[in-house]
């Protein structure tokens, strides 16, 4: 008898009362047509047709196990995230994993993909339109040139511009990528980028306080000292304009760095914010089981390089062996991860810290710190029907309070 794919590891998806858990999956298409100075992602621009097929046919090997294992469960994927590196540089590439997923898919299913600017080709649009995509994500990040330069995009403003109109054109729902603190950039060009981008009214807004990460060119030259970043409060003045000019144009700020026009929130982003398991896959892709016994939850992860993402050539069977023949890197949770992921996913959103859901997962008793009573005099945070709200003020202050909200819980 075929051993089940998930063995003692039963995620606990998406339940509801009429039908069986359901799933998100995350896939990760590491090629770039150049390298962005800022960015750590799992990423290459060193790669050909011979390359791009190998990858394609181990997503492929690894989709066919996940398949098994929703048609097993009886489960159906509620989103797909094509992200990268620059998945938009494909297109035709992905009609046989869509013709492998699509029958998993729920009616409703959100699925993303990721493009930059310069790769919008009506070709493009046409086919993953065909594919089924319904959310285009646009890697605008800034509308200035000089910043776009010291980023090193590959695309210019005005192509910028252009891309999100035509993504328009062919998506109805749109999501824009922007970038804040910029070495040199004032608040005055940031509102103007975002001035011109919400007055296109895209659906959707990501925006990212740029970080200066040690791999990096941006990074290694702002650790020797050759490179500064923003002076306007390490970032702090362009969040609260931001926040405040989204506010004023509809948009709704559902996390820290997103924001959406009523109706068109993250579905698959919302999965991460509330420990919801989800399935990766691909170079540098993470997954996440989180199991309906509380036994042990699990993070895995496939090492960033596309040549060591390993093509499954035999069945697999159980998920440990899955794990294990792929290669991928397993990281079992302990309570006290757990409880502190928890938190960090959750306070910085609009959903709130769940607090009687956490002392019941974990069996704990929540004791507000004196530092956490003084900002409930305030009205800072509030506490409804055992949510924790933290005004979105502090959200951009989210890892000093992280530890103080974990710091109250003690145990029963």
């Amino acid at each position: 008898m075929r051993s089940s794919p998930h063995h003692k590891f039963q995620s606990s998806g998406i339940t509801s009362s009429q039908g069986p858990p359901h799933r998100a999956l995350y896939i990760h298409i590491p090629y770039c047509a150049s390298l962005c100075h800022y960015c750590d992602f799992a990423k290459t621009a060193l790669f050909d047709d011979e390359t791009t097929q190998r990858y394609f046919r181990a997503l492929i090997t690894h989709l066919k196990y996940w398949t098994e294992v929703l048609a097993e469960e009886g489960s159906q994927l509620t989103s797909l995230y094509l992200g990268g590196g620059t998945p938009g540089l494909f297109a035709h590439e992905y009609e046989p994993l869509f013709e492998l997923l699509t029958p998993h898919f729920l009616r409703d299913i959100e699925i993303t993909l990721e493009s930059n600017p310069s790769g919008l080709s009506d070709e493009n649009l046409r086919v993953w339109q065909d594919l089924g995509i319904n959310r285009l994500s646009l890697g605008i990040q800034s509308l200035h040139q000089k910043h776009l330069d010291l980023l090193k995009r590959d695309h210019s403003t005005a192509e910028a511009l252009e891309s999100l109109q035509r993504a328009q054109e062919h998506f109805s729902h749109v999501c824009c990528d922007l970038i804040y603190a910029i070495p040199h950039q004032t608040l005055d060009e940031w509102q103007k980028d975002l001035e011109r981008v919400v007055e296109r009214k895209p659906q959707h807004l990501s925006l990212y306080m740029l970080s200066f990460e040690p791999r990096t060119p941006l990074g290694r030259a702002y650790h020797r000292g050759a490179l500064s970043p923003s002076s306007m409060g390490v970032g702090e003045e362009f969040y609260h304009l931001a926040r405040k000019l989204l506010a004023s144009a509809g948009y709704h700020h559902e996390e820290v760095s997103n924001f959406a026009l009523p109706g068109s929130q993250a579905q698959h982003n919302s999965r991460y914010w509330r420990m919801a398991s989800y399935i990766g896959v691909g170079a540098g892709a993470h997954g996440y089981e989180k199991t309906l016994t509380q036994e042990a939850d699990l993070r895995y992860f496939f090492r960033p390089q596309d040549r060591q993402f390993k093509e499954l050539t035999e069945p697999v069977g159980s998920f440990q062996k899955y794990l294990t023949c792929s290669g991928a890197v397993v990281d079992v949770r302990s309570d006290a991860c757990r409880l502190l992921e928890t938190i960090a996913t959750s306070v910085r959103t609009a959903r709130g810290v769940p607090i009687e859901k956490i002392q019941q997962d974990f069996g704990l008793i929540w004791q507000p710190t004196p530092q956490l009573r003084e900002l409930l005099s305030q009205g800072m945070v509030q506490l409804t029907g055992g949510v924790l709200y933290y005004h979105p003020k502090l959200w951009f202050f989210e890892h000093k309070h992280i530890l103080d909200l974990e710091q109250s819980f003690i145990k029963n």
